[in-house]
């Protein structure tokens, strides 16, 4: 029978760029399960790591089981090599795809990760097209949040569109990326300047 061969958790971090997430009480509340069942996770799917910068393995795909692991054994805390599955030959276009695809059972996601990350066709491709549809009812980040006085309009105008979901996910996800308007022209409406320097930037590229 060949020998179990063990790894220490301090060699693995979190990737950066994992769009899904969970509480800390969650993590709590699996991790007080492995406490009082040493080990308890041996039924786990592996969880799917690469070679990080400077060493060690960058996991990305079963993050939240490694918090888990942390959590519950520490830094210091050892468990069996064969819970992580070495993918570290996948090029950066299959790491990001695989990121998605592998995390969607888990059921709790960053959005504003995910609509940085992956465009509306990806996201609805993986069957997540729910969240689009979430995004679209959130009018706080993204409404109009200046007021005018009475008669007072002076140079600033408000404009209204129609759009579809994806549409709106793909606007939004622009106005994250294209960072600060270099031309406000006096407007403080941040979505309003956000959405100018987005065509301001394509208009230039032509």
């Amino acid at each position: 029978m060949e020998k179990t061969r063990w790894i220490r958790l301090g060699l693995f971090r979190e990737d950066p760029d994992n769009v899904s997430e969970a509480t800390a009480e969650e993590i709590e509340r699996l991790a007080g399960k492995l406490r009082r069942v040493p080990l308890g996770l041996t039924a786990m799917r592996s969880a799917y790591v690469t070679d990080a910068p400077g060493g060690g393995y960058m996991v990305i795909s079963g993050n939240k089981r490694l918090r888990v692991l942390k959590q519950a054994y520490g830094e210091d805390g050892e468990v069996p090599a064969e819970w992580f599955a070495d993918v570290t030959a996948m090029s950066e276009a299959e790491r990001h795809e695989f990121r998605l695809n592998a995390n969607i059972s888990d059921g709790h996601w960053n959005l504003e990760k995910l609509l940085a990350q992956y465009d509306a066709q990806a996201i609805t491709d993986a069957g997540l097209e729910s969240l689009l549809s979430s995004v679209v009812k959130d009018s706080e980040e993204y409404g109009t949040d200046f007021t005018l006085a009475d008669g007072d309009k002076g140079e600033l105008c408000t404009i209204t569109f129609t759009l579809h979901e994806r549409q709106l996910a793909e606007i939004k996800r622009a106005m994250k990326l294209v960072g600060a308007c270099v031309e406000t022209f006096g407007n403080t409406n941040k979505n309003g300047n956000a959405i100018y320097e987005v065509v301001r930037q394509w208009l230039k590229s032509q």
